[in-house]
């Protein structure tokens, strides 16, 4: 019995022609490779907005976070102002100036806040009376920096 596939030789002297695909063939292939281009460009591009809408959403939401921590954070220290304020007006520069009371209560408090590293207390003309730095303070002036 003869196979199918077995082809009978070629005669002598002739080389087989080797078998060309059909042009269908190649164009399905070609446009099944367009195809799966299309489709990987479509998700490349889906994908991509994907990532960018979780990644502002994750920066808005951090932003939130970062802003509710600095109001609270510059409330605090606000706070701390006022009282301190509080007992400059109720005692007065000289007697707050010569004891080291207010020194070591905002000095305590410093040292619990590691992102404040001195509080400074100036009076109207400049004088630097309260530091948290050292005690006494030295003399210091600072009427003439851009920020008083």
């Amino acid at each position: 019995m003869q196979d199918v596939f077995d082809q009978p030789a070629p005669p002598s002297g002739m080389t087989p022609r080797p078998a060309n695909p059909s042009r269908a063939v190649v164009w399905l292939a070609l446009t099944a490779l367009l195809v799966a281009l299309a489709l990987f460009a479509a998700e490349l591009l889906l994908g991509r907005a994907r990532v960018m809408d979780r990644a502002t959403t994750n920066t808005r939401a951090e932003a939130d976070q970062l802003a509710e921590h600095a109001a609270r954070m510059m409330g605090a220290h606000a706070l701390i102002l006022r009282n301190a304020e509080w007992v400059v007006r109720s005692q007065g520069w000289d007697a707050v100036a010569g004891t080291s009371r207010l020194f070591e209560w905002l000095r305590d408090l410093a040292g619990e806040a590691p992102e404040v590293q001195s509080y400074w207390l100036v009076d109207a003309t400049g004088k630097v009376r309260v530091s948290t730095l050292r005690w006494p303070v030295p003399e210091l002036n600072v009427a003439d920096r851009d920020y008083f």
